[in-house]
């Protein structure tokens, strides 16, 4: 049983992921599917307006009536000046336009899902994780399909469309195995924060490692600068590992990196989901010596990675792909 025929939609940052995974998704299909076109204009005011194109003429099938519509967004895109807020808008208002011209699903493709960081009631401040999700919900998203929220309780926000949110640790775990065999050897298994504790487990359960904990105290009102950090944890003369499902700053790699200046350890790779890289973070890194993997749900070009050979990226388009085939298809997902 199916949705229906497949329709592949990208907002402009959102084109690059979209790119792969329309050669993906036409090799499970064993045809082309296309990403089909989305026009984006500004009022004289700044306003965007988006509009589905029509390209193939007469061509009964180029519609958006009765298809199974996937929509690719990446609301960071640090290749372009245009900011998050900038393009969460711009893709809730091509959900609107989907709707409106009769897709009969629409699911929001979001490699990094925005406004995960604010998921708990503090005083004086808002819930954007849940007045974003309800926003989602309003504009005619049905289903969400992403990768590595920043807390996994963010899905029980949504009430009416079905989330699916990819664990990137098996992607990370073959390539590990199959690029960096010799380094998994020797391995201690850090976890930067209280927070990452469980992902640290995971990694070192998996390679049969030591694991070590990092601790952070951070500056009263700031939430990018940090005090001290200290290790618990054995260390020394190891390979380190340490995962997280994102780097933004880089300001908790800084301090736990000149904490094992003195501590002998050999090799060093940070794995993590999502790389924003904000602020001083690359030259931070690069300080480090440490290498990033790191998948491909933040755009950057090829520029950027020629220039950063610490950079390397792994694809998450293949099992988007297979997600996408599933939903399809009515199949489980479990």
């Amino acid at each position: 049983m199916s949705r229906g025929q497949i329709k592949l939609y990208a907002n402009r940052s959102g084109e690059q992921f979209a790119n792969n995974l329309s050669e993906e998704l036409s090799r499970l299909y064993h045809k082309k599917i296309p990403l089909s076109q989305i026009k984006t204009d500004y009022f004289a005011d700044g306003e965007a307006k988006t509009k589905i194109v029509k390209s193939n003429g007469d061509n009964p099938d180029d519609t958006v009536t009765g298809r199974d519509v996937y929509l690719v967004q990446s609301c960071f895109d640090p290749t372009k000046e245009r900011s998050v807020n900038d393009n969460f808008l711009e893709f809730l208002i091509t959900v609107d336009a989907l709707k409106r011209n009769g897709a009969h699903k629409i699911t929001a493709v979001l490699p990094y899902h925005p406004f995960c960081r604010q998921d708990r009631y503090k005083e004086r401040e808002p819930l954007t994780s849940r007045l974003v999700i309800n926003l989602m919900e309003t504009s005619g998203v049905d289903n969400v399909i992403t990768c590595d929220m920043h807390s996994d309780q963010l899905g029980g926000f949504y009430d009416k469309a079905r989330i699916t949110n990819l664990k990137a640790k098996r992607i990370f775990f073959r390539e590990l195995r199959e690029n960096h065999s010799e380094f998994l050897e020797n391995l201690t298994v850090i976890s930067p924060d209280v927070g990452a504790s469980k992902r640290g487990e995971d990694y070192a359960k998996e390679f049969h490692s030591r694991i070590a904990q990092a601790f952070k105290v951070r500056t009263e009102g700031s939430v990018n600068k940090i005090d001290k950090l200290t290790i618990k944890g054995d260390i020394e003369g190891n390979n380190i590992l340490i995962p997280d499902d994102m780097v933004d700053t880089a300001g908790t790699l800084e301090k736990l990196f000149k904490y094992l200046e003195d501590k002998k350890t050999l090799d060093s790779i940070v794995c993590c989901t999502h790389a924003l890289l904000n602020g001083q973070a690359i030259e931070r890194i690069r300080k480090t010596g440490a290498a990033l993997l790191t998948t491909d749900s933040i755009p950057r070009t090829e520029e950027f990675e020629r220039q950063n050979p610490w950079y390397k990226q792994v694809s998450l388009a293949p099992s988007f792909a297979h997600i996408i085939y599933r939903l399809n298809h009515d199949q489980s997902l479990s």
